[in-house]
């Protein structure tokens, strides 16, 4: 299948922007740069502001050329309903929906590497586009990073440079190109039943309160209203309320080490701490360890999804509360009215169909990428030599094999060009660019980062995790990305545990292999919540907050506390984002369905592994049918 047109992969040295320059640029926070432009040093920012504007003005680039902010953007998923989807749908059966879509590998150990190499892709683009106007030290650019952990944004939200209006540029007043990003040509996700998710030619790209949904009618219609009903408020405002909100959520992880350190802040702060690049790579090899070692580890990919989801339309909780039975302290939402700030939200930064089109996410993934670095800095997994900079270390990051996360199509799907039988290592290429982890694990080989919040943060010795409810369910229930929230119910109390971001495509549905491996495993931890009388007593609730445009018949899922089945009930009837009324069911019987072309006894073998079975003990299962359906004894088998 050919890369469509404005997709090409050019080979290394083919096209300006993929030259590296001799010295090594230096990424600042972008809070650093403001601060700079403040204090009058305004070159720095204003290059960001300038770079940015030229790569997304079409009488400068071509969207089409490979090098625009259209293509480039669009390589993490849509547009990928020209011409790539078409040649797909005339494979033969058997190769048909071999990738999801895009390029963006999620859930998976590629998760940092796929992304670091996309940030650098940008960041040459970039720097070439200063150059060919001679721009003021264009050779020393770098792409900023987004401190998500700063104090600026835990008491201030997103920074004002993503926010304002309009910019100066060589003493000329342009639209802000941080701010958003307005569509040359429309994209779509042609696949049946998804053109909910479509974007027309001149759509703007918006983020949290607006709903950018267009498709179908009804849906556009009840964007529309929501849209008009927050003329004339201070919506910038109501971002960065949202932000930190997520980000000091003290309900989603609680005050890490005794630093004050709580919500998704903390989370950054715990995944430093993950004992192995595969544990710290994604949320599915993290969950597995969990279940295996029973230890309270969390994911780089964790916090990340949480951003995408504050700046792309979900709301976090409002602070209704109840008084915790165990500690006495004042937690929880007992009413389940998770609307917080503004209900009906629907930024772009909230689905990986259109979040790379959202300028904002750049600069997210070059704080996750920092944050990267500075777990292979504490593990000593840099890459780097004894002796100084250079490539090839025995330190550098270590990918082990036979491990979930390791799947090429684990959680969505491979991308194009990948086998749906093939496993990822270190050599594995991070398509569509020439990059793979082990060319990319060194970075002071393209780039190096400058003061960042995280760069006090110490290993802490490895904890045992407490008691935990692991909530499972499947993604393809949905259209986009979910907020899954959940309670425990003790005495006729509810008491509410915390809530978690799932980010995902927003339309799975004829993405066969994709839906073999949408099983979602979510964590809550219980110490604090619960004595160990009480997580014996209790039973537990889980409810969904998303954004589809249909409303599932009804919502399944299954609870385990410390790896056995719990009691759960059904989810509270909720909305979805076009009003619709759902009522869901927790789960009696599951069954698991799992490709014959996707190596079933390996997955099976693991499958197991994570449920605490003896791997050999396949009769634990019946395998049967045609599609070689999987039903377990001991509830959800990982898919």
């Amino acid at each position: 299948v050919r890369c469509p047109s404005f997709h090409p992969c050019p080979a290394a040295g083919t096209s300006e922007f993929m030259q590296v320059p001799a010295g090594v640029p230096v990424r600042e926070s972008i809070e650093e740069l403001q601060r700079r432009y403040l204090d009058g040093d305004k070159q720095p920012l204003e290059n960001v502001f300038r770079a940015f504007h030229l790569i997304q003005d079409p009488s400068f680039v071509k969207p089409e050329s490979p090098d625009s902010f259209f293509s480039i953007g669009g390589l993490h998923g849509e547009p990928f309903g020209e011409g790539i989807r078409p040649q797909v749908d005339k494979l033969p059966p058997e190769d048909k929906y071999a990738y999801w879509g895009g390029w963006c590998q999620h859930n998976n150990v590629l998760f940092p590497t796929w992304h670091r190499g996309y940030v650098l892709h940008l960041e040459l683009a970039l720097r070439a586009a200063l150059k060919k106007v001679g721009a003021p030290c264009a050779d020393e650019f770098a792409m900023p990073f987004w401190d998500e952990t700063s104090k600026e944004t835990l008491e201030s939200g997103v920074p004002w440079a993503f926010t304002v209006e309009t910019v100066e540029i060589g003493g000329k007043t342009v639209r802000n190109p941080l701010r958003s990003y307005t569509f040359p040509r429309g994209v779509c996700d042609p696949d049946p039943g998804s053109w909910s998710y479509s974007k027309p030619k001149g759509y703007e790209t918006v983020r949290y309160p607006f709903s950018g949904i267009v498709h179908p009618k009804e849906a556009k219609a009840a964007a529309d209203a929501h849209n008009a009903k927050l003329q004339n408020m201070n919506t910038d405002d109501m971002l960065n309320q949202n932000v930190v909100a997520w980000m000091t959520d003290g309900f989603r992880e609680k005050d890490f080490n005794n630093t004050g350190v709580t919500g998704v802040a903390a989370m950054y702060h715990k995944c430093l701490q993950a004992p192995t690049y595969n544990v710290f790579s994604n949320t599915r090899s993290a969950s597995s360890y969990r279940n295996k070692h029973k230890a309270a580890v969390c994911s780089l990919e964790a916090p990340h999804n949480s951003t995408h989801l504050a700046v792309g339309g979900y709301s976090a909780p409002k602070d209704v509360t109840s008084t915790n039975p165990v500690s006495g302290e004042v937690v929880g939402i007992v009413s389940g009215d998770t609307e917080g700030i503004v209900s009906g939200a629907n930024g772009d930064m909230g689905e990986n169909n259109t979040a790379g089109l959202d300028p904002i996410f750049f600069f997210h993934h070059c704080f996750v990428d920092y944050v990267f670095w500075r777990w292979q800095v504490l593990h000593d997994a840099t890459g780097l030599p004894s002796g100084g900079v250079g490539r090839h270390n025995e330190t550098g990051l270590t990918i082990t094999a036979d491990d979930v996360g390791t799947f090429v199509a684990t959680g969505q799907g491979p991308s194009k060009g990948q086998s749906p039988n093939a496993t990822l290592n270190i050599n594995t290429v991070l398509q569509p660019f020439l990059y793979t982890s082990e060319s990319v694990q060194n970075i002071t080989l393209y780039y190096t980062y400058g003061p960042g919040s995280l760069d006090d943060v110490k290993l802490e010795p490895q904890k045992e995790g407490g008691a935990v409810l692991e909530v499972q369910f499947t993604r393809e229930q949905f259209e986009g990305s979910v907020l899954v929230k959940a309670y425990a119910i003790l005495g006729g109390e509810e008491i509410y545990l915390g809530h978690v971001a799932v980010l995902s495509r927003f339309n799975l549905a004829a993405c066969k292999n994709c839906l073999n491996k949408t099983v979602v495993h979510e964590f809550f931890e219980l110490d604090g919540f619960l004595t160990d009388a009480d997580v014996e007593a209790a039973r537990f609730r889980v409810d969904f907050d998303f954004r589809a445009v249909s409303a599932p018949a009804a919502v399944q899922y299954k609870c385990f506390v410390n790896g056995k089945p719990a009691p759960c009930d059904d989810p509270r009837p909720s909305k979805n984002r076009a009003g619709e009324t759902y009522v869901g069911s927790r789960e009696d019987e599951v069954e698991v369905v799992v490709s014959k072309s996707s190596g079933v006894s390996g997955d099976v073998r693991f499958d197991l592994e994570a449920r605490g079975f003896d791997p050999p003990s396949l009769d634990a299962c019946r395998l049967s049918g045609v599609a070689l359906s999987v039903t377990c004894e001991r509830g959800l088998l990982l898919a």
